[in-house]
């Protein structure tokens, strides 16, 4: 147990914190969507092992013309 709350202040990794927070449903495809360059970190394109430590979440889902709806993840990041 103490390993995973010093892994927690020291930060995660991208693909890990994707999978964990549920926003991908397996680790491999946190994985490959990070390497796809579907995620992206202060508007650049990351690697999967890019270690982070998230300070504040926020979700805001929108509906895009034609119908279609988004889900758009802002999270405030200290990069490790």
């Amino acid at each position: 147990m103490v390993q995973e709350t010093d892994e927690a202040l020291s930060g995660q990794r991208l693909d890990r914190w994707l999978w964990v927070s549920r926003l991908c449903a397996t680790r491999t495809l946190a994985t490959q969507a990070v390497a796809g360059g579907k995620v992206r970190v202060n508007g650049q394109p990351v690697k999967p092992a890019r270690v982070l430590r998230v300070v504040e979440p926020g979700l805001q889902r929108r509906e895009l013309p034609g119908g279609r709806r988004v889900l758009i993840v802002t999270v405030r990041l200290d990069v490790v």
